[in-house]
């Protein structure tokens, strides 16, 4: 019998409970304030989002920190049989799971010089990538951002230009999201129209488990035939989600729960990826 979901054009992101590995010892955790713009044609900035780095002796660990805190929440209310055979979708959505935050994990591993991606949409993929990948300029300007003395540096990555400030007074070759490879930890770093914004907040030594999540789930795919589908289900969320869940009824229903009709266009979510080149 098919799930019926109860579905609102909203993302609708189906989770499953994650086996995990140990892959490091963080020793340093770094949190950044993360600033998209999500469309170049309002100027529409999403608010804010904490972003945690943890840095091991040679993995880190890149994630949002409240898509953690509410995929922990969603997995013990899995667990302890909230949901029955049918998953509603403002059950599902509850604002404590916060399903609209970033579901992007990225690990580098500077002994390989390799970085795997995991992400989701709808279901759960996970890519590898070269971890050098930006040729650095490092410039005379300097800086103070956190009582640490700071030096720019810029970098083109992936068709936009990036200013960045480091500090040669925490020595690690990681950084935030995919930057890697200055000789100092980056505080903060923007392209030049300010679509993106990393900002370090806070910095604090701590020793915990660097994990990883590992499920036969997890699809193995490639950087670009992930960057097609989040393209086309950007273009065609609903389309999108009824390909990619085949054994899932979608319907919609007013609040009375009377079914309506199901629109016959759709509209287009907005689209402005950080990496533009396929290179």
């Amino acid at each position: 019998m098919p799930t019926k979901i109860y579905f609102s054009l909203v993302i609708l992101v189906v989770f499953s409970a994650q086996a995990q590995t140990v892959v490091d010892t963080t020793l340093l955790k770094c949190t950044y304030n993360f600033i998209r713009m999500t469309d170049t044609i309002s100027k529409q900035y999403n608010e804010n989002e904490p972003m945690i780095l943890e840095i091991g002796a040679s993995i880190s660990k890149y994630y949002s920190q409240l898509r953690k805190v509410g995929d922990s929440i969603y997995e013990k209310d899995v667990s302890d049989g909230m949901f029955g055979t049918e998953i509603s979708f403002n059950t599902v959505n509850n604002p404590k799971y916060y399903r609209n935050k970033l579901a992007t994990v990225i690990f580098q591993n500077s002994t390989n010089n390799k970085m795997t991606l995991q992400n989701q949409i709808i279901k759960r993929y996970e890519y590898d990538d070269d971890i050098n990948l930006q040729i650095w300029s490092i410039k005379s300007d300097t800086a103070r951002i956190l009582e640490y003395k700071c030096q720019k540096a810029t970098t083109n990555f992936r068709g936009r230009n990036y200013e960045c400030w480091f500090t040669n007074e925490i020595p690690t070759k990681h950084g935030p999201w995919k930057f890697f490879g200055l000789p100092g930890l980056i505080l903060k770093i923007n392209d030049t129209k300010n679509n993106f914004i990393f900002e370090c907040t806070g910095i604090e030594k701590t020793k915990k488990l660097i994990t990883k999540d590992v499920n036969n789930e997890i699809i193995k795919t490639s950087r670009s035939d992930f960057e097609r589908l989040f393209k086309a289900y950007k273009e065609d969320p609903l389309s999108f989600i009824s390909a990619s869940l085949s054994n899932i009824i979608i319907s919609m229903k007013d609040e009375n729960g009377n079914e309506i009709k199901m629109p016959t266009s759709n509209v287009k979510k907005p689209y402005n990826p950080m990496e533009l080149s396929k290179d």
